[in-house]
């Protein structure tokens, strides 16, 4: 199945980070929190990620539809604040499929040794 999908164009297409954000919320129960996230990303990429970094990613997606967002009051603990949670959309699975898709087709037919070496 060699199919082109007309809506992701290079000016939409996640950049590594961004994948990386949209992934996350396919492995954690959504919605999420940016804490969560963050902390899924950290653990994935074994480096440390500027929460306003991460924002500034979640604000960028959810404009392009991939994902959305709703406030959550707090639960009556005190100090506690309501919190932004994130859940994936369709079309941002949609966008994952065809990422990983095109990601196995550049990868296709490079040997393994020629990378690990």
């Amino acid at each position: 199945m060699n199919q082109k999908v007309a809506a992701f164009t290079p000016s939409n297409m996640p950049g590594r980070y961004e994948e990386a954000t949209l992934v996350s919320l396919v492995r954690l129960p959504c919605p999420a929190s940016a804490r969560e996230i963050r902390l899924d990303i950290e653990a994935h990429i074994e480096s440390e990620v500027s929460i306003s970094v991460l924002y500034a990613a979640l604000d960028r997606l959810e404009k392009k539809g991939f994902l959305t967002s709703t406030i959550e009051g707090p639960t009556g603990t005190k100090g506690e604040r309501p919190k932004r949670l994130f859940s994936l959309t369709r079309k941002g699975k949609d966008l994952l499929r065809h990422t990983e898709q095109m990601s196995q087709r550049i990868w296709h037919g490079v040997p393994a040794q020629a990378v690990h070496a």
